[in-house]
């Protein structure tokens, strides 16, 4: 009995290994299914919202730590949770459970995450090799790649383009299935922010402190946007376009003229981009300060000083926005009203924005430590930790 015992250990100790060791391939009834956090803030128009039953609560799921420290964006495609990794591994998990599904291997590290459209996966190789990979998930293939020069780490599908932005200040349009150029727009300056859209529009914020704003099938320029100082973090796109600059400039543009509604000047710098959700719009500042103004004219709804720099965009879940710090604190306050309903403090910084399926959160940090939060009380799951 005892020796049985043993074995069907040994048994389950083998697959979990190998599962770890073993390249990714993407069930065929996957296709159909949903992808719960697609782009790098959950869908083209970088609002960085999505419903759900969060519950506010930052309790451990499931939490794993390994050397592998994230490169880019997470993402959460066909019940995936997708960490692309400084190892040269895309790493795939199941995002319910923290189980690894394989990996995905890159010749450099995988800087702009990787997104899923269908069976097809798509990420950025680092600079020194500069490659933009696709690969056919179902049989591991390589279905092409292309040389761009340092993508913006995130990217996005509109219609039939895979939407990508380089340092060099081009915008590209590929064919998702063979790579081709469907339209190209070069810019004078640098762009370091990722791209975003509405359907009809491309929405680029530039280094120079320009906002491009391009047609989405032919990338003809709509119009060009004048602002005070260089834009780090990407634009949000609602009735209007919101974004926030590094001298501290809060701004709503016209989305068919990018003329300006309003602009708030705050005490502050922003990285990133704000989120957008409930007649609110969320940013936080490398200052220490959070702010949620409103939408329609700019003003101060309410701040929370977390007296920590910001790097990251926000995320809002169902009745909560989130947040995380260089710190490495994770906070989950109440989006109305910005009183905190969860902190925690994890292990090194948080460089990339949480992401969430609408029940639970899951969150990276520079350590390579990743988390999967939320209530155990009203989960199934036991709390599980995975080394």
């Amino acid at each position: 009995m005892k020796r049985t015992a043993q074995y069907f250990l040994l048994l389950i100790l083998l697959f979990v290994l190998s599962s770890c060791s073993n390249k990714f391939k993407m069930p065929r009834e996957s296709i159909e299914e949903s992808s719960e956090w697609a782009f790098y803030k959950y869908n083209i128009d970088s609002g960085g919202a999505r419903p759900g039953t969060f519950s506010g609560k930052l309790d451990v799921v499931w939490e794993n730590s390994f050397r592998n420290k994230p490169s880019g964006p997470l993402t959460i495609s066909k019940g995936y949770l997708i960490y692309p990794g400084s190892k040269r591994k895309i790493e795939i998990f199941e995002a319910a459970t923290g189980l690894s599904r394989g990996y995905v291997r890159s010749k450099r590290h995988p800087q702009s995450g990787m997104i899923i459209k269908d069976s097809l996966g798509f990420f950025f190789e680092a600079p020194r090799l500069s490659r933009l990979r696709c690969l056919n998930l179902l049989n591991k293939k390589k279905i092409w790649d292309r040389k761009i020069k340092d993508v913006t780490a995130g990217l996005i599908v509109v219609d039939s383009f895979l939407i990508v932005s380089s340092s060099e200040g081009t915008i590209y349009a590929l064919d998702i299935n063979t790579g081709e150029t469907g339209w190209e727009y070069h810019s004078e300056t640098r762009l370091a922010a990722p791209p975003s859209s509405n359907g009809d529009l491309i929405v680029q914020a530039t280094d120079g402190g320009q906002l491009l704003a391009l047609d989405a099938s032919d990338g003809e320029e709509v119009f060009v946007t004048e602002l005070e100082a260089p834009v780090l973090g990407a634009a949000a796109i609602d009735d209007k376009i919101y974004l926030a600059d590094y001298s501290g400039n809060v701004y709503a543009l016209e989305l068919d003229s990018g003329e300006v509604v309003w602009k708030n000047k705050l005490d502050a710098k922003f990285w990133a981009g704000p989120a957008l959700a409930g007649g609110l719009l969320y940013v936080g500042s490398t200052d220490g300060k959070f702010y949620a103004l409103n939408t329609d004219n700019g003003e101060i709804v309410w701040e929370f000083a977390p007296g920590d720099v910001i790097r990251s965009s926000a995320i809002v879940v169902g009745d909560y926005v989130l947040f995380g710090t260089m710190s490495g604190i994770l906070y989950s306050l109440r989006a109305d009203d910005g009183l905190i309903s969860a902190r925690r403090e994890l292990a090194g910084a948080i460089l990339f924005s949480p992401v969430s399926d609408g029940r639970y959160i899951f969150v990276a940090t520079a350590k390579g430590e990743l988390l999967c939060l939320g209530s155990n009380s009203s989960s199934s799951l036991e709390t599980v930790s995975i080394k």
